[in-house]
């Protein structure tokens, strides 16, 4: 075998080599996103299962949630109440959204969900809330996807 055979040969090789390390590299990264998504999706469910907790964990707040749930007139303390734990849902849904947008979450995930965010639109003094205050708090795509899951499911 002579000198450029063996050249020739090696070229091979590496070029074998480069290809080799390239499928390598796009499977790594295949698993890192794959890794990101299930991390979206375990922070995401995680913040509603929090929320749901703390509720749930204190017999006058879950009163309070219940009285809210089932359109009963609420007293100043109580709405207040209620108002943050919807802004805090809308920050979880907000993720949601943003994480859809950017194709990191499935989309028919996000919108089943639309559905809940209408519901807590409803809830007493929620939606002046919203017009009034709540939506300059959001971005405008997420706050427009807001007002058009009250149109859709209101």
């Amino acid at each position: 075998m002579s000198i450029q055979d063996l050249g020739a040969l090696g070229e091979l090789i590496g070029g074998i080599a480069v290809v080799a390390s390239v499928i390598y590299l796009a499977i790594q990264i295949r698993h890192g996103i794959d890794g990101y998504r299930s991390n979206a999706i375990f922070q995401a469910t995680n913040h509603f299962s929090n929320l749901q907790l703390e509720i749930a964990k204190d017999r006058d707040l879950l009163h309070t949630w219940h009285k809210a749930e089932k359109g009963e007139a609420l007293d100043a303390l109580e709405q207040r109440q209620v108002l943050n734990i919807i802004s805090s849902y809308l920050i979880g849904f907000e993720n949601l959204h943003a994480q859809t947008q950017t194709g990191m979450l499935e989309r028919e995930a996000y919108e089943a969900r639309r559905v809940i965010i209408a519901s807590l639109i409803r809830y007493p003094g929620a939606k002046e809330w919203w017009d009034e205050f709540g939506r300059a708090q959001f971005p405008k795509d997420f706050a427009d996807d807001v007002d058009q899951s009250v149109k859709d499911f209101g």
